[in-house]
């Protein structure tokens, strides 16, 4: 089988899913994993550490700086976690993670790879998880469901 995992941040990838993709691992199939955000406003105690009551004391040069830095990290991580799991196909959409929302672009990237990848199975978050409009989880499984649906429509500038 080829499975496709969209995760609203790096970090849930395998936080969320990894022992069942583990596992269909294990039996020969492929899985594709797509963060559809850095996750450093969430996830990066490095930044949570710098900024959150201390911001004032940086430059946004510095802060574009230190954010280019965690976001490498935590790219890193990532793929250092997705290789221990046997995953090479690893996607980073570089989204801010600041305001998830439903919105045309991110659902037409998440489509655009969907119909590249081609998955028998999509895994993704519960769409409905806690409060649903700002719950970056829920926006992610809206995005992934919505992004199947389009994933089947024509698209004039996608070939697949």
């Amino acid at each position: 089988m080829k499975i496709l995992v969209i995760a609203g941040h790096p970090a849930d990838m395998f936080d969320h899913c990894g022992g069942t993709l583990y596992k269909h691992i294990q039996k020969g199939d492929s899985v594709t994993a797509v963060a559809l955000t850095q996750g450093l406003r969430v996830h990066d105690e490095v930044i949570y550490d710098l900024f959150r009551f201390h911001i004032d004391d940086y430059s946004q040069e510095e802060i574009n700086k230190i954010i280019a830095e965690r976001e490498a990290v935590k790219y890193k991580e990532a793929i250092d976690a997705a290789a221990l799991f046997g995953i090479t196909d690893i996607r980073f959409l570089n989204y801010d993670d600041e305001i998830l929302t439903l919105n045309v672009d991110m659902v037409s990237k998440v489509a655009k790879v969907i119909r590249e990848v081609q998955p028998d199975l999509v895994i993704t978050h519960w769409p409905h998880q806690h409060d649903t409009f700002s719950n970056h989880h829920a926006v992610t499984g809206q995005i992934a469901l919505t992004a199947v649906t389009a994933s089947r429509s024509v698209n004039f500038e996608d070939r697949q």
